[in-house]
């Protein structure tokens, strides 16, 4: 004789459960989301940063050699107005406290690139993956007007050491520092970036003592 198999269904308060249970690993995974996105925002940031500082400074670093060849070959320096350019102190732009639209803003690209622009007297960069834009920033440049600086040199004994040195007149173009600060998102106010801020000293290889 066949034994009859009774059917058990799930009743409401085991759905209940279930689901409770369900929702609770579903919320949990859901929360690693925007982790994981601002994980990978901070990997590419990070990434671009060196890359953009280490492209500015060697642009910088450019600019002055060819201003510093063409003054000692007498040769004036109409075509280096970018370093004319260049203040003494942090510059501000209208970019500060309403952030820049990706769409609109970059219309002056000076890189064959396409990823880098020249707008209200500092520079914008943007990493465009198809038609997204993964990471943009907005670049400040400004000289550091400094007197006094370590200058390398070789001691008695041949041995390499840094002397202080401080810049007496007629020095001005022995060298220049530059602090490049990057900040992102380039579309948020500037209160509301992260920051980062370099700084290198270019030493005039053409100076000749006054």
């Amino acid at each position: 004789m066949k034994k009859r198999l009774r059917k058990h269904y799930f009743n409401m308060v085991e759905i209940a459960l279930a689901l409770a249970v369900l929702a609770i690993g579903l919320s949990s995974i859901l929360v690693l989301f925007p982790v994981g996105v601002n994980a990978n925002r901070s990997a590419i940031a990070n990434n671009n940063l060196a890359d953009i500082a280490e492209y500015m400074m060697g642009y910088l670093r450019a600019a002055c050699m060819a201003k510093w060849i063409a003054e000692a070959q007498g040769a004036g320096d109409d075509t280096l107005s970018f370093l004319n350019d260049i203040s003494s102190t942090r510059p501000s732009s209208i970019f500060d406290n309403k952030g820049v639209n990706l769409d609109t803003d970059c219309k002056n690209e000076i890189t064959p690139s396409g990823n880098l622009f020249y707008e209200e007297g500092e520079f914008i960069f943007k990493q465009v993956s198809g038609d997204t834009v993964d990471f943009a920033a907005v670049i400040k440049v400004w000289e550091d007007d400094f007197n006094e600086m370590r200058v390398p040199s070789v001691d008695a004994g041949g041995n390499f050491v840094y002397t202080d040195f401080t810049k007496p007149t007629g020095f001005d173009n022995y060298a220049k520092a530059f602090c490049v600060e990057i900040s992102w998102p380039a579309q948020a106010p500037w209160e509301q970036r992260e920051k980062r801020i370099f700084r290198q000293e270019f030493f005039n290889e053409y100076f000749t003592v006054p």
